[in-house]
């Protein structure tokens, strides 16, 4: 199930036209900022409990981690360090701080909103045992896909 998630999301990225043929951008900075904005986010769905999460919960927690995904492209090709909080993680109020024509592409992607529909509706025509595990691993990959994004957004515009 979780296999399947992160296809989902793929899968969504490559129609949006978010994966261009090659490889996905990698680098040891941004696994690190991936291992640190995750704790930070299992941590706070931990305080918040375990009731189910709500579709326009799930739906936040995409944005959430797309948003965190432009930041953490910004800080990586910048050298600069990554702070996250998880301000806006359930409830659609996403601190945004990256660069400001980064900012303004990922504003108008649908990519985010995308993969919580389409996470959400496999999710629960196909519901898993572990549905957190699920939705976490689709998280990552919408993450590591918009560093990707971002990354290559950032890089066309050097000069």
């Amino acid at each position: 199930a979780a296999q399947a998630a992160a296809r989902t999301v793929v899968e969504t990225a490559r129609r949006a036209g978010l994966l261009d043929g090659g490889a996905v951008a990698v680098d040891p900075a941004l696994a690190e900022m991936e291992k640190t904005l995750f704790s930070a986010m299992f941590k706070a769905l931990a305080r918040r409990g375990a009731a189910e999460l709500s579709p326009d919960e799930v739906s936040s927690m995409f944005h959430f981690v797309f948003a965190r995904s432009a930041e953490a492209a910004c800080a990586c090709l910048s050298g600069r360090p990554f702070e996250t909080g998880t301000d806006g993680l359930f409830d659609g109020r996403t601190p945004f701080y990256a660069n400001d024509a980064l900012g303004s592409y990922f504003k108008e992607l649908s990519f985010p909103a995308d993969c919580a529909r389409n996470c959400w509706e496999l999710l629960t025509r196909e519901p898993p045992r572990e549905p957190l595990l699920s939705l976490f691993e689709a998280l990552k990959w919408c993450f590591r896909l918009g560093c990707h994004a971002g990354i290559a957004f950032l890089e066309r515009r050097r000069p």
